[in-house]
């Protein structure tokens, strides 16, 4: 039997409180298993192991009144407010009949009785792996889970109706305009209920069709019920700690006023930016932060790793992933040693890479060294491949190999650069083509090579870049329209009509002063 309580409207601070003590005190036998039904004012939530900073537009949300908080759970940032029904359940593993022995399982499998629910409200639902749950192809619930002591936890929201421009504006969504196209951008990827069913159906409809779900998928009864006294007690003493900087601010440091350095990494268990701080003076890592859309449990273990990390030296710090690993044995889902010693291995190059040529942290962020690329292979790099979307719309020679550097668009500034330190540019017409040129520089036996690319392109198409085994640096490009304009399909077929930005005048930045640099060395 399941308790069933509602908590209403609240800020987040209520709401996350009781998240916590729901986990806290179920853990103590202190209540039931229990199934919550929540909403929350309007607000802009980061998931546990995320950064306020890189993640919430602080000055908008305050200028307008949105609340900002963090989550006890992972995953993504998120926009909540009254046009979201929350829903969440936290039990005991021997509560329901599944031998349920991964976070990834018990993710499939409360999704699916959500699913079952929510179908009967005329809505066709599906659950997709990782964690999402949608309807032909456009998101409409988001969930995340974690699990403490052999009791899980585990919630999710139902877009009753949403306004986009309060989700762009509120996270760091990377929108430089707000115009029509981006609200269209926005819209083709997500949906809500009055979006698929013309209405919004009575709030008590939806929640007994929800819970009728998890009673047939689980075949569970439930029962309702008001807040114990153990949880009154527990908000009247805790809630204020999840409004104060402290918790919203948990272990992390502001990127704009903190020397880092930043770098990207995507695996099977999601993605990971992760900001350094570093004394290059003392060849000293300060202090490391993961953030991104990944899950562990339990959530204290990333936590744990960065403290581990702390004060370094980055000579040891291969050594000293490898040694929390051995001592701790942490249990990750879907991320392993490997994944970190990677991102660790990013980090050292990019460190290097600043000491010898002295580029700025923000042309550092851009870079995305692959295949063991180290620095020193930077300058004996052979080729310079380029988007053809960098080219303008109109120009005769926007799909072809071929650019006269009449003086239009960056991609003729790079054509000068590739010239000027006899580097070999190509301009990539689309993803076939791309495939084509990096299986024949593999046939060519071309060591390395530099390419421009969106991190977007990167993170979805990176097989591609690995899979050949040739050395390279890419430089992300600093407005992937079609990604913003969720026509990538089309990009990768070398018919979308945007011109992207490269910001070139890296090249010559970079070149430039490794030449000096080997100079002043010899």
């Amino acid at each position: 039997m399941f308790r069933v309580i509602d908590t209403g409207l609240q800020d987040f601070s209520f709401n996350i409180c009781m998240d916590r003590s729901l986990v806290e005190l179920r853990k103590e036998g202190l209540i039931e298993d229990t199934f919550r039904f929540l909403r929350f004012k309007p607000c802009a939530l980061v998931g546990y192991h995320q950064s306020v900073f890189s993640e919430i537009r602080q000055d908008y949300c305050k200028d307008n009144g949105i609340g900002i908080g963090r989550r006890i759970t992972g995953g993504g940032a998120l926009y909540c407010d009254e046009m979201q029904l929350g829903w969440e359940i936290v039990f005991s593993s021997k509560s329901i009949g599944l031998n349920i022995n991964s976070l990834e399982k018990l993710t499939e499998n409360i999704c699916g009785a959500f699913v079952k629910g929510i179908n009967k409200l005329g809505i066709n639902a599906k659950f997709r792996p990782r964690n999402d749950i949608e309807v032909d192809g456009r998101k409409i619930s988001g969930t995340g889970g974690t699990y403490e002591s052999s009791i899980y936890f585990f919630q999710g929201t139902l877009l009753l109706d949403f306004n986009p421009e309060y989700m762009i504006k509120s996270l760091r969504i990377p929108v430089e305009k707000l115009t029509s196209k981006n609200f269209d951008s926005i819209l083709s990827r997500v949906t809500s209920v009055k979006n698929v069913i013309g209405y919004i159906p009575e709030l008590e409809y939806i929640k007994s069709s929800i819970l009728s779900g998890f009673e047939e998928y689980f075949g569970i009864d439930f029962y309702k019920s008001g807040l114990s006294t153990k949880e009154e007690d527990f908000l009247k003493e805790n809630r204020a700690d999840f409004a104060a900087e402290d918790w919203v601010y948990l272990n992390e440091f502001d990127p704009v006023e903190t020397k880092m350095i930043s770098e990207i990494y995507k695996c099977d268990g999601g993605l990971f930016k992760t900001y350094t701080r570093v004394d290059q003076k003392r060849n000293l890592l300060k202090q490391i932060y993961f953030t991104g859309d990944y899950f562990v449990s339990p959530t204290r273990t990333i936590a744990d790793l960065e403290s581990y990390l702390k004060d370094t030296t980055l000579d040891e710090l291969i050594f000293k992933i490898d040694d929390y690993f051995k001592k701790f044995d942490p249990k990750f889902q879907n991320i392993g040693k490997k994944d970190f010693l990677n991102i660790a291995v990013q980090i050292i190059n990019k460190v290097n890479f600043s000491k010898n040529t002295g580029i700025t942290e923000e042309d550092l962020s851009r870079f995305i060294f692959i295949n063991g690329m180290r620095p020193e292979d930077v300058s004996s790099a052979e080729f310079l491949l380029l988007p053809y979307c960098a080219k303008k719309a109109k120009c005769e020679y926007r799909n072809e190999d071929k650019c006269i550097s009449c003086g239009d668009c960056e991609t003729g500034t790079a054509y000068k650069f590739a010239e000027r330190y006899n580097i070999k540019p190509k301009t990539i017409i689309n993803y076939e083509n791309l495939v084509e040129t990096l299986n024949r520089l593999k046939a060519e036996k071309i060591k390395s090579y530099i390419g421009f690319c969106c991190k977007e392109f990167y993170i979805k198409r990176n097989d591609a870049f690995r899979k050949s085994g040739i050395k390279a640096l890419l430089i992300d490009i600093s407005s992937p329209l079609c990604y913003l304009l969720h026509k990538e399909e089309g990009a990768y077929e070398g018919i979308f009509n945007g011109e992207t930005s490269l910001g070139a005048g890296v090249l010559f930045k970079m070149f430039g002063q490794m030449h000096d640099y080997h100079i002043a060395d010899s």
